[in-house]
């Protein structure tokens, strides 16, 4: 089942789509959760077919295993969601969507489905987790929800404090994605570690290692980085709620090839609402170190917390992390680097 937005009054008759999917670590929520209700509500607004989705829950046994069997159940079930509006197009056309321009996105157990969904793409990458014929009990990689022979195709996807299996399965030529995240998230991790709804579950490599995976091979994948904040904080406050909209929004503009300039600079969000966010920056050579063309961070002042530097020794591109007090003094060799900056 699945709840669909769309724009009152609207005549146009080739909408893009959103498809987004609640959170609840695969054991709870539902399509009405508040945060993809109010996501749904602001993107109809915008002209999108919205739709919330609900999707199989439950992790029997309660473990690792359970955890993958629920994931894919959920793939499975959004893209028996994605089909329908293809069989929509070419039958009925009542929702007027442009196949061409679906979007999948979610929160939380809604980002990981909408994940595994673009980027477990082959089954000899979940057969490292279940076996083949445990994989055929469960329905395959594309599942028996509905709407079969239609297609599962999407055009990008949007990741609210999500992750995937390994970073690995973002391959060149993968659709783009989107990713918001906090730093402290105590649920699924920012970088690599056990999602964890109370009971360590299934480790999973967050926002921050799919976009150094994304980046390294060269798929465009907007990062938006929460800094000290944890789980989904636009769920309960309606300033990051408004900024997850307009980040959202951009990453939407840029796939759907249209040239209005992003109403959300990063670094005037920062500045505006003390948040944090990436900006890019440059320096020059100041000595060498490690072995030829490898380089490495080996001073930072007393007036820097670093949160993280990765890669560290790099060949080519390296990030920092860091909180600063006052200002803030290195000593490096990169050829560029992004830093997070309050």
């Amino acid at each position: 089942m699945m709840d669909i937005y769309q724009p009152t009054g609207d005549l146009e008759t080739n909408r893009p789509l959103i498809i987004w999917a609640h959170g609840g670590s695969f054991i709870s929520g539902s399509s009405t959760n508040g945060d993809v209700v109010a996501l749904s509500q602001a993107f109809a607004k915008k002209g999108y077919v919205c739709v919330s989705i609900n999707y199989r829950l439950g992790l029997t046994p309660f473990d690792s295993i359970g955890s993958v069997r629920a994931v894919l159940r959920a793939v499975q079930d959004m893209k028996a969601s994605v089909r329908y509006f293809y069989k929509d197009k070419l039958t009925t056309n009542t929702y007027k969507v442009d196949t061409n321009n679906i979007f999948i996105g979610g929160s939380s157990a809604g980002a990981i489905t909408a994940l595994h969904l673009a980027y477990l793409d082959k089954t000899c990458e979940i057969n490292y987790y279940i076996t083949p014929s445990s994989l055929v009990t469960l329905g395959g990689m594309e599942g028996y929800s509905g709407n079969q022979c239609y297609s599962s195709k999407v055009k990008g996807v949007i990741n609210l404090c999500g992750a995937l299996g390994r970073y690995g399965w973002i391959e060149p030529n993968d659709v783009p994605f989107c990713s918001m995240h906090g730093t402290i998230d105590g649920t699924v991790k920012y970088n690599r570690g056990q999602v964890n709804p109370g009971i360590p579950l299934l480790l999973l490599d967050g926002s921050r290692m799919l976009n150094a995976q994304a980046n390294a091979i060269g798929i465009n994948n907007p990062f938006y980085t929460w800094y000290g904040k944890d789980h989904v904080p636009y769920a309960s406050s309606a300033l990051y709620m408004d900024s997850t909209i307009k980040f959202v929004r951009d990453f939407l503009v840029s796939r759907l090839g249209c040239t209005d300039s992003p109403i959300l600079p990063p670094n005037a969000t920062a500045q505006a609402a003390n948040l944090y966010a990436y900006t890019t920056c440059t320096a020059n050579v100041l000595m060498t170190c490690g072995s030829p063309g490898v380089v490495s961070i080996n001073e930072l002042s007393n007036n820097s917390i670093i949160s993280s530097v990765y890669p560290n020794p790099s060949d080519n591109e390296m990030m920092i992390e860091l909180f600063l007090k006052n200002s803030f003094k290195f000593i490096f060799i990169t050829k560029n680097f992004r830093c997070l900056r309050r």
